[in-house]
């Protein structure tokens, strides 16, 4: 089989993507760090940067699509990743197949990033409950029940200094 021009311009997007999936990676670190240090400045101008790159992934990934799309087509329709590739010839399938594997390598990076931070958002979050209810018991709700029902003390609200 040829090698269809749709391979260099998919494999060219799979390197980017995890280029940026990458940044992503390390933009979640220095979140991370600047929500512990609770600097709210720095928050802001990092949030829209992230969300630039975000968008920028999520465009790739859209062409990505198509592109895959028509990569299959080519061999036969086949809709799995594994079996088009299994399709190609040796030399794309080794460029394909360590492209798609650096993308799986920088999507997990991210998700255990993420999962750091919403461990540390999660322990933050209960730690600051806890104390706000020991100290308050008066001013604090449980919110919604399991099945959606709100549950809202009547009492006034608190309003906590986080940076102190």
């Amino acid at each position: 089989m040829k090698r269809s021009h749709a391979i260099e311009p998919f494999i060219a997007l799979l390197n980017r993507q995890a280029e940026l999936i990458g940044e992503l990676a390390t933009y979640e670190g220095s979140l991370q760090e600047i929500v512990s240090q609770r600097d709210w400045n720095r928050l802001e101008q990092l949030l829209p940067e992230m969300t630039n790159i975000s968008e920028a992934v999520n465009r790739i990934e859209e062409q990505r699509s198509d592109m895959f799309a028509e990569i299959a087509a080519s061999v036969g329709g086949e809709v799995s990743f594994a079996r088009v590739v299994s399709r190609l010839p040796e030399d794309v399938r080794t460029e394909l197949s360590t492209a798609y594997r650096r993308l799986k390598v920088a999507v997990l990076a991210l998700q255990s990033r993420t999962a750091g931070m919403d461990a540390y958002i999660r322990a933050t979050m209960t730690t600051t409950r806890g104390v706000l209810q020991e100290l308050y018991p008066e001013h604090t709700s449980q919110g919604y029940s399991r099945d959606g029902q709100g549950r809202f003390d009547t009492a006034s609200a608190v309003m906590v200094d986080r940076a102190l």
